[in-house]
């Protein structure tokens, strides 16, 4: 099912920053001036809502005169900020002469302005710290809500690199590693022992973390095939005009995969989604996993081990259809 996105303007709206009050509740978002919730403003994740306004009474309110676009918040997360922090932000391009109003907003990263820059963003950012009546303040629907649903249109916004150098078969295999990230994000006991295997097979063993991300962009469009444990450096495909590259996703059963699939089928990439046994330990701070059978990993791909290599079936591209049509709220 197609899920189309609008934009609806409300006058006089109040917009709270993101807030933490503890006992797990997260506050921010916009009401109305009847002070009724605009749902599309808050977090929602795998159909439950993350972010409410606070109650009544606000406490001191602030004034912003004209119109603004609610922009919603900025995550520190490499895969949340595409996936969350860019969701409204597919109005903001065909509006760049309104300011963004953000509920949360620290310093970007220099990832994060490349990703902007890349999408066309030009718009002024400004950050709500009080509740914040806004004259007029447009609010766009999500483009993107983590393991429920991504708009195809909003894809296509999301879509903008286009490589120097045309893709050409036999590009180079990637394996797009955690095992130089921080050990609180590594995830992978044994991912080191596994990539000295497909090293020796041919594949380059990427660190995406390590690169810029027009040098990712570049990498992965000219890739003939992108394989790598679950992670958020799958999401960088979302910023390509064209993925032409075979995508394996391994993976433990969790929910997350969902995420990952639904990317896929917008996109139409050809992906597979393996889920392997895994030994889960926590540590401080983190969850880790052991991959129990690397064999699987090695025949998936069809790695040489000194025998024959093993055929490997890709399968069938995917894709839905999607639309993006402005509406005003009554």
């Amino acid at each position: 099912m197609a899920h189309e996105i609008f934009v609806n303007t409300y006058p006089e709206a109040t917009v709270f920053p993101f807030r933490r009050p503890g006992g797990g509740h997260q506050l921010g978002g916009v009401v109305d001036r009847d002070h009724r919730d605009v749902e599309p403003a808050a977090i929602h994740r795998a159909g439950q809502r993350l972010v409410h306004p606070p109650p009544a009474p606000y406490g001191p309110e602030a004034r912003l005169d004209g119109e603004h676009i609610f922009a919603g918040y900025v995550s520190p997360l490499f895969g949340h900020f595409i996936l969350e922090s860019c969701t409204h932000l597919w109005y903001a391009r065909q509006r760049p002469e309104l300011p963004l109003l953000w509920c949360r907003l620290s310093p970007l990263a220099p990832y994060q302005t490349a990703v902007l820059e890349l999408l066309g963003i030009r718009n002024q950012s400004l950050k709500v710290t009080q509740p914040t009546v806004v004259e007029t303040l447009h609010v766009p629907d999500p483009g993107c809500v983590m393991r429920h649903m991504l708009n195809a249109e909003h894809a296509r916004f999301l879509g903008q690199y286009t490589p120097r150098s045309g893709w050409r078969p036999g590009g180079p295999k990637l394996w797009l590693s955690r095992s130089a990230l921080p050990e609180k994000l590594k995830s992978f006991a044994n991912e080191v022992e596994i990539e000295d295997v497909l090293s020796a097979d041919g594949w380059e063993i990427y660190h995406p973390e390590q690169h810029t991300i027009a040098s990712q962009l570049e990498t992965l469009a000219g890739a003939s095939q992108i394989a790598g444990f679950i992670g958020s450096a799958f999401h960088s495909l979302l910023l390509l005009r064209e993925v032409n590259a075979e995508v394996t996703i391994f993976s433990p059963k969790e929910p997350r995969i969902i995420t990952y699939k639904t990317i896929a089928t917008v996109k139409g990439l050809v992906q597979r989604e393996v889920f392997l046994e895994f030994k889960s330990v926590r540590t401080a701070g983190s969850r880790q996993y052991t991959l129990l059978e690397p064999e699987t990993v090695y025949d998936t791909l069809g790695v040489q081990r000194g025998g024959a290599k093993a055929k490997v079936k890709a399968p069938s591209p995917r894709g839905v259809a999607g639309a993006l049509r402005p509406r005003r709220a009554s």
